[in-house]
């Protein structure tokens, strides 16, 4: 199967999307948001775990942002603090390894995806729905 890009990094697309995990360290993506926001196989995202979630940046909307509103002296640093974080590709059919250093994810686990708009591109949250 192969994905095209689908929506621009300017629609509008907001959501809750609860999921629990069939592989330990795989987040399967709903196809329902892999096409809303655009995403295909290989794409990259960038991964900034908190105490309680973790936060993705896609990377191709990253780049279509509104960059000249960021002084030039300063763009070379927004992308390096991108490339800085852990980095993970877009498998076939949605998977997404998220390194069991960054944020373990065990088989069974359920967990509450959250995407929403964020300027000109999309935010997605990860947060478990039950803590030990």
């Amino acid at each position: 199967m192969s994905l095209q890009r689908g929506r621009s990094a300017t629609s509008a697309l907001s959501g809750n999307f609860e999921l629990t995990l069939e592989t330990e360290g795989i987040l399967s993506l709903p196809f329902e948001a892999v096409t809303q926001l655009g995403l295909v196989s290989g794409d990259l995202l960038s991964l900034e775990p908190g105490c309680a979630c973790l936060r993705f940046e896609i990377y191709h909307q990253f780049l279509a942002d509104n960059w000249h509103a960021v002084p030039p002296e300063n763009r070379w640093l927004c992308v390096m603090q991108f490339l800085s974080r852990p980095l993970t590709a877009l498998g076939r059919s949605g998977a997404l390894p998220i390194p069991r250093d960054v944020f373990p994810l065990a088989r069974g686990e359920k967990v509450v995806l959250q995407v929403m708009d964020w300027g000109l591109s999309h935010q997605m949250l990860l947060a478990r729905t039950q803590w030990d």
